[in-house]
């Protein structure tokens, strides 16, 4: 819950290996649930996807509202992680069971994740409401690592509205508030949104360490999610080709698609305008079929440009 994956993998497994040999298949499935959700971010495969799949038909699942929400999460992360908009359904389904189940903490991640697609869809009113309304919650409820984390995301939205002041203050909140949270995982989202929005206000001296710092702790943890985004924000043409082979590779279809937008302003600012209209012209089939209404038109004024 403290977004630590390198801590919580190893024990899953052992969880996971110490209830199947004392029979208990319960408990052996909700730490291998636990297990699937904390590596989500090394990569979206397609037999973890099928995995989950199968959990969510499983009789003990269905009949078990908790191992079913924790069933739900799972495969709610893996499908966000390929594409946002693609997790609707299943956020839906957590916000409903968890306000059964009167789990707090789960009802508003929900509805920060709904806030985010809300964002995507190009709703932005009703994102803001939402996302204010959930993180208000997760304060209230002392979830701290979904709180901080939510917080950043919401610092990287102000980033793309040209608003990298008001980023670089919900950054900062998120950051200071880590810093008092025991065994809280790396703030990957926070680091992310700080060093775009000291780059939008031309500070690039003070964003080159903390970009620095994000990506040794990125690629130690084999965390591949935050890694592409962070190459991405490094913004050269190597970084964002590796970013673009990474989540390509991963399964990450939305971070594929915005390191081929990058990739292609940043041949087209080159002069190579072949490999720019190639690339812009990926990155838009994948807006496409991630239904991401909001960066599409950006996108779209790119290939025009070009």
């Amino acid at each position: 819950m403290l977004y630590n994956w390198p801590e919580a993998v190893p024990l899953y497994a052992q969880a996971e290996s110490l209830f199947t040999q004392s029979g208990d298949r319960q408990n052996a499935l909700s730490a291998r649930l636990g297990y699937l959700w904390a590596t989500a971010d090394a990569g979206v495969t397609a037999a973890a996807v099928q995995e989950t799949s199968a959990y969510l038909k499983d009789p003990l699942v269905q009949t078990n509202p908790r191992l079913l929400l924790r069933a739900f999460v799972a495969k709610a992360v893996l499908d966000r992680n390929a594409n946002e908009t693609a997790s609707r359904e299943l956020w839906d389904r957590i916000l409903k069971l968890a306000t059964a189940l009167d789990d707090d903490l789960w009802e508003a991640r929900a509805k920060a994740e709904l806030g985010q697609i809300l964002y995507l869809d190009g709703d932005i009113k009703s994102a803001a409401a939402m996302l204010r309304e959930a993180i208000l919650s997760l304060y209230l409820h002392l979830d701290l690592g979904a709180a901080i984390h939510y917080t950043a995301m919401v610092g990287n939205g102000f980033v793309e509205a040209g608003q990298p002041e008001a980023a670089l203050q919900y950054c900062n909140i998120a950051l200071r508030a880590g810093r008092v949270v025991p065994e809280l995982g790396f703030p990957f989202l926070a680091y992310q949104g700080k060093v775009r929005a000291l780059f939008a206000l031309n500070r690039d001296r003070e964003a080159e360490p903390i970009l620095d710092e994000a990506l040794i702790r990125a690629e130690a943890q084999h965390n591949y999610m935050a890694l592409s985004q962070l190459l991405i924000v490094a913004g050269k043409t190597d970084t964002l080709s590796r970013a673009n082979e990474i989540s390509r590779v991963r399964g990450f279809q939305h971070v594929f698609a915005w390191s081929a937008f990058e990739l292609a302003r940043a041949y087209r600012n080159a002069g190579d305008l072949d490999n720019a209209e190639t690339m812009a012209a990926k990155a838009i089939a994948i807006m496409l079929d991630v239904e991401d209404r909001n960066h599409l038109p950006q996108n779209l004024n790119l290939l025009a440009d070009l």
